[in-house]
């Protein structure tokens, strides 16, 4: 079902209201801890990843239901601190585990600066998309063309075979998720084009409503995360461009077939570790 902007929110910053939208397996899991609890943070676009973890494996004392891994000050093992300040919450020692994307070169700074070193264990991958306003007549990019309107060599939509109208390319500010991704993945070495105020967008919910409700929705363009976009902040009026012609389907996904696929991780303080933070990343 479609959210609406409140709904994605709160399903977003609190995934344990949902529990019915988080993924469960089909028989008990091999883990269970029951104590010693790693604190869980991360990126907003894999917040129902790790909620799914810890719901199969965390085994909270009776009387603790399981919306107290967020809400209770006894424990507080759940947080959605984005790419930002997840990073920042692995190095300060106020997160166990960070699950999301690589860092940024400025997150990978600020870990080397405070002396700490990073361990990836690489749990998935996921589609980086471009989308745009349904009545947009363009229905698909090249990667060189993204690379173009992105470093502004392309400004217009009629460059593209499109209507004779500005593209409002949205962005997202640096050292999150997404605009690491953009920077490292598809742009390939050559630098982004510095924003207009209403084109740079903090959160990435905000830049999904801002492609959808833009006042010219067919000249607006922005990218995400497939799942962000198709369902934790589904929003009508969107759709997806393929890339090179490929479509971002599960199946082009799993098979490597999409251009733009990164790999999300589990990332840990090298040296700080303890039995339940190997026995749940080895799970």
């Amino acid at each position: 079902a479609l959210l609406s902007n409140q709904e994605a929110l709160d399903y977003s910053t609190n995934p344990f209201n949902h529990l019915q939208k988080i993924a469960v397996l089909d028989k008990p899991a091999s883990l269970r801890i029951g104590k010693d609890y790693p604190r869980l943070d991360g990126a907003t676009a894999f917040a129902y990843v790790y909620a799914a973890f810890l719901k199969a494996t965390y085994e909270l004392p009776a009387g603790y239901p399981l919306e107290s891994a967020v809400l209770s000050k006894d424990f507080h093992l759940f947080s959605i601190s984005t790419s930002r300040g997840g990073y920042t919450a692995l190095i300060e020692k106020k997160a166990d585990i960070f699950f999301g994307l690589e860092p940024s070169e400025a997150q990978r700074q600020e870990a080397r600066r405070a002396g700490v070193g990073l361990r990836f264990v690489p749990i998935g991958k996921e589609a980086f998309v471009f989308f745009t306003s349904v009545d947009n007549p363009i229905d698909s990019l090249t990667l060189e063309e993204a690379r173009g309107i992105y470093s502004g060599k392309i400004r217009n939509w009629k460059e593209l075979g499109g209507d004779d109208a500005p593209i409002l390319a949205f962005q997202r500010p640096e050292n999150s998720g997404s605009q690491t991704i953009m920077e490292n993945k598809v742009m390939n070495g050559e630098s982004m084009i510095t924003p207009l105020r209403e084109e740079l967008i903090q959160e990435m919910g905000g830049l999904i409503t801002a492609v959808a409700d833009y006042r010219n929705g067919r000249r607006a363009l922005g990218y995400s995360f497939r799942w962000y976009v198709t369902s934790l902040h589904a929003i009508p009026g969107l759709k997806l461009l393929p890339l090179d012609g490929i479509a971002p389907t599960p199946e082009n996904i799993a098979s490597g077939r999409y251009p733009v696929i990164t790999p999300f991780y589990a990332v840990v303080r090298e040296g700080h570790t303890s039995p339940q933070i190997e026995a749940l990343l080895t799970w």
